[in-house]
């Protein structure tokens, strides 16, 4: 650990973290921030890509050292300028972003989602997506950012074992020349039946579900049977139904 305390504003540290809170700043240094002790502890065991680990000065839990990153104290009152949440347990991790993994085209199981807005429903299909064996989650490219803060906390530390991709619709194209077989959903859908092919699913965004361009370009359409009591469910509830149903029948 480092011997030196962080009291300005202007340390580098300090600054890179301040930056980070912004996407165009994520994009620029490939970096991200996560805070708390679960999804930093999750990060040390998932061997994450972490250049700092932050600390304040009433943190005294022992941290796993290891080279490859550095771990720092910072001032308790410049910690809370930068700490996003209020029970931040005094600890921060600034990591690398994961390089983008060659498409596995043996997967069975694709989840594409299309123009994703809401930070809390996309962290929670991707934690979703790793409880169900869906190792591969696109997202179209105006969809909100994978390392915006609220989208980590709500991934419980999932982040690591799902690759996340940004891709326009042409992508399937790609997975059907692969043998994939395309999944539109809608409420107007037939019941979700797979068979043992490839799947890739088409979600859509919150408000206006997938575009007609989308629709377009599946093989079929699918729903989740329901009561019909209510005309729709939440994005990230009707994800995380949809590859349950896919898992239970692979």
């Amino acid at each position: 650990m480092s011997n030196s305390l962080i009291t300005s504003k202007d340390n580098k540290i300090y600054k890179l973290i301040n930056s980070l809170k912004k996407p165009k700043y994520r994009k620029k240094n490939s970096m991200f921030i996560l805070e708390g002790k679960r999804l930093v502890y999750e990060a040390i065991e998932r061997s994450a890509s972490i250049v700092y680990i932050v600390i304040n000065e009433d943190f005294d839990d022992e941290i796993i050292s290891d080279k490859s990153y550095e771990i720092v104290k910072i001032e308790n009152n410049l910690f809370k300028n930068i700490q996003d949440t209020v029970t931040s347990q005094g600890i921060i991790a600034i990591c690398r972003e994961k390089l983008d993994e060659a498409y596995d085209f043996d997967e069975k199981t694709v989840l594409y989602l299309e123009d994703i807005q809401d930070p809390g429903n996309l962290g929670t299909i991707i934690r979703s997506a790793a409880s169900f064996d869906v190792k591969t989650l696109i997202l179209s490219k105006n969809s909100c950012d994978v390392y915006n803060e609220k989208v980590l906390r709500a991934s419980m530390g999932a982040i690591f074992l799902v690759d996340v991709h940004y891709e326009d619709l042409n992508i399937i194209n790609t997975f059907k020349e692969h043998g994939y077989k395309v999944y539109s959903t809608s409420p107007r859908g037939k019941a979700i039946s797979y068979t043992d092919e490839k799947a890739f699913i088409l979600m859509g965004n919150e408000g206006n579900g997938l575009t007609e361009e989308a629709f377009k370009m599946s093989d079929e359409t699918i729903t989740i049977a329901n009561t019909g009591k209510l005309e729709s469910l939440n994005l990230a509830v009707a994800s995380s139904i949809i590859i349950y149903e896919r898992y239970l029948m692979q």
